[in-house]
């Protein structure tokens, strides 16, 4: 099983305990020492579905916590903290006793499972081997950005020559990113794992640096294609796509709902951009779209993600930020659209961004976002090229 599925299903497991746990602590009357008085058909429906679950579960639980005994410290008596947590009929000390622990190690064995890439393969055998994965999407969406970016820098690079100090750093980025796509795949480049190891000369550096493009090209068209096929990427911008946007809110929020966490997000709209395509062609206006999602990836990376939402209006998450946090990457965006110069027209482009943030202006996807929209709407109301907060 894929550990970030293996992640969430651990988690639900936890979340089924901890409802377990607090239903019986509601219902034991202590005076009884071997069953809960109240709630006992709720109870024992819960714990069928605990049962259910522990038998998908336990194999994994294992292999991250082999040793699921715990003592009871006033009777001395020894039990499985599953089969005790998950059970019925237990002496009502133990069962309250071994809930918690069960908590408690589940939470461990989530840590344990965070330190993990969501690919990795984690095998039902505890003896086996967890298999690393590929590139996670965001790890692939980052390694396309950066053989991107890359690429572009080759013409300054071949000024100098690719044996210059400029083209033996530029050789070393490469393999770095390549073993990221694959890592067999520049093993040829280095000896030791390092470019810089090579000695290049006016002779070696040639071959070596044209073979080099074409991996980093045949790699650039491979995650294209494999990021485009899963709806994952828009292709024009080589932003997140708005199908991505729609599946990463609800589990974001949810996420940070549950660590009681703030989130921000902006909408970000290019000012007058039907004027660009009316005025000067729809080629025009994708080089400008191309530009603008550039900056804004700039902006946020590191900080979030960014999304191309539908035809020139681009969206911001930005995890983990109040709004006082969030303001500063937005003006970010703004004034670095605004101060770039784009070949094709004779006048500066600029966005107008709307901010809002969670929970205080909105508690579900939908209602974050038409918070921030509204926000942008009274951007453009104002004179566009600025930032607005949502009230």
């Amino acid at each position: 099983m894929r550990a970030g599925d293996l992640t969430r299903e651990v988690e639900e497991f936890r979340a089924a305990l901890i409802s377990h746990r607090d239903l019986y602590a509601r219902s034991v009357d202590i005076t009884v020492a071997d069953y809960p008085v109240e709630n006992v058909e709720e109870l024992q429906t819960q714990s069928q579905q605990l049962s259910r679950m522990l038998g998908r579960l336990r194999p994994f639980l294992k292999r991250f916590r082999p040793r699921w005994l715990a003592k009871h410290p006033l009777t001395g008596t020894v039990v499985d903290v599953l089969e005790g947590a998950v059970g019925m009929g237990h002496e009502v000390q133990i069962k309250g006793e071994v809930l918690q622990h069960a908590i408690d190690g589940v939470e461990q064995v989530i840590g344990s499972l965070q330190r993990l890439a969501p690919d990795d393969e984690v095998p039902e055998a505890p003896t086996s081997p967890i298999r690393p994965g590929g590139p996670a999407t965001a790890d692939k969406r980052r390694l396309l950005s950066d053989l991107k970016s890359l690429l572009e820098a080759k013409g300054d690079v071949e000024e100098d020559a690719p044996w210059s100090e400029r083209g033996r750093q530029w050789l070393a980025r490469g393999t770095a990113l390549l073993r990221q796509v694959d890592p067999d795949l520049a093993a040829q480049f280095s000896q030791g794992g390092h470019v810089l190891q090579i000695r290049l000369s006016y002779v070696t550096a040639g071959p070596i640096w044209n073979q080099m493009l074409l991996m980093i090209q045949k790699a650039i068209t491979d995650l294209d294609l494999e990021l485009s096929a899963s709806g994952d990427i828009d292709t024009l911008t080589g932003l997140a796509s708005r199908a991505s946007f729609d599946a990463d809110t609800e589990p974001l929020l949810n996420e940070h709902r549950r660590r009681g966490m703030p989130l921000a997000l902006a909408v970000i709209d290019i000012d007058r951009f039907k004027s660009v395509n009316d005025d000067h062609g729809h080629d025009v206006g994708d080089v400008i779209l191309k530009g603008v999602a550039a900056r804004i990836r700039e902006a946020v990376e590191g900080k979030g993600r960014a999304y191309r939402y539908g035809g020139e209006e681009i969206v911001a998450i930005l995890p983990n930020m109040t709004l006082e946090e969030a303001l500063p990457v937005a003006e970010r965006i703004r004034s670095s659209v605004e101060t770039t110069r784009f070949e094709s027209l004779l006048r500066a482009i600029t966005v107008s961004i709307g901010l809002a943030a969670f929970p205080q202006h909105g508690g579900d996807p939908q209602a974050l976002f038409r918070a921030a929209d509204q926000a942008l709407y009274s951007a453009k109301e104002e004179g566009r090229n600025r930032t607005k907060v949502a009230e």
